[in-house]
């Protein structure tokens, strides 16, 4: 992790060279692999962003994460306590079988226990993905997560 890191920093600071000062709205860590990390490797990054670019105030600072690597409240709250203000974490199923299907790494429990980490943190929004075909079958077996981490409301749109 340390090469990736130092080439990293190597790398914003080319950006920073070439582009100069400029103001930054919106830092996002994709891929899944940002939560890999440990949180003050990550705060590590975004203090080398701040020195390069000026980012605003309100700025969001958003991460994506798998189930499989942010699965306790005090992961989730490292990464917040370093500065990420958005956790979009990668669950496609609940359904043991649809995400070997899919072929995701994780299985539905560790979903579970993501979901279980994050509230204890900062209440999560989620952005449900359309798997078609699946799509009822998903919701329904993901209302039960939602009702325990504490949703009441749930709010269906159909997209094009």
């Amino acid at each position: 992790m340390a090469v990736y890191l130092s080439a990293l920093y190597a790398e914003l600071g080319q950006w920073g060279r070439r582009l100069g000062r400029v103001p930054v709205e919106s830092v996002f860590f994709g891929g899944g692999t940002p939560s890999l990390l440990d949180p003050d490797q990550l705060e590590g990054v975004l203090d080398c962003v701040g020195r390069t670019f000026e980012v605003l105030p309100g700025a969001e600072i958003s991460m994506e994460a798998n189930p499989d690597s942010l699965h306790t409240a005090e992961k989730a709250s490292g990464f917040l306590a370093a500065g990420v203000n958005r956790i979009s974490l990668g669950v496609q199923s609940l359904h043991d079988g649809m995400l070997e299907t899919l072929g995701r790494l994780h299985r539905a429990n560790a979903a579970r226990e993501a979901f279980r980490a994050i509230p204890k943190v900062k209440k999560p929004k989620f952005r449900w993905s359309n798997l078609p075909h699946y799509a009822l079958i998903e919701l329904w077996l993901a209302a039960d997560v939602f009702r325990y981490i504490g949703y009441r409301i749930m709010r269906f749109f159909k997209i094009r």
